[in-house]
């Protein structure tokens, strides 16, 4: 929450071209607005293990012109935001997928180095 009461929002957005990230100023939370007690499509749950409190720095990361990361430094933590998704094939593996329409969430930047992404995760631009 910023210091006028008003928030931002980390979504996804999907053109006929690209998957990326999308923030935005919102003047309410609507995390807790309940549409997923009221039969919509999101889902809401409780993740502690995200750092909390001020931000202190903000970084940007481009993939060919869209915003597909952003590291936010939150008291000292990292945490990454990756326009992604994972999902499991037809053998059971995990597949990590970049430029999705779903939001990935590493508390651990260094752990999206540990994985094979489709596409290869390179040639990112900070911003």
């Amino acid at each position: 929450m910023f210091d006028d009461g008003s928030f931002v929002t980390v979504g996804t957005y999907e053109s006929d071209t690209a998957c990326g990230l999308w923030l935005r100023r919102a003047d309410t939370d609507q995390s807790s607005n309940g549409e997923a007690g009221d039969g919509g499509i999101y889902r809401t749950r409780a993740l502690p293990e995200l750092p909390t409190g001020t931000i202190d720095d903000v970084s940007t990361f481009l993939d060919n012109g869209v915003l597909v990361e952003v590291v936010l430094q939150i008291q000292g933590r990292p945490l990454l935001l990756m326009a992604g998704e994972l999902r499991e094939s037809m053998q059971g593996s995990l597949v990590f997928t970049r430029r999705d329409e779903s939001v990935l969430v590493f508390t651990d930047p260094s752990t999206v180095t540990s994985v094979t992404w489709v596409p290869e995760r390179r040639g990112l631009i900070r911003s």
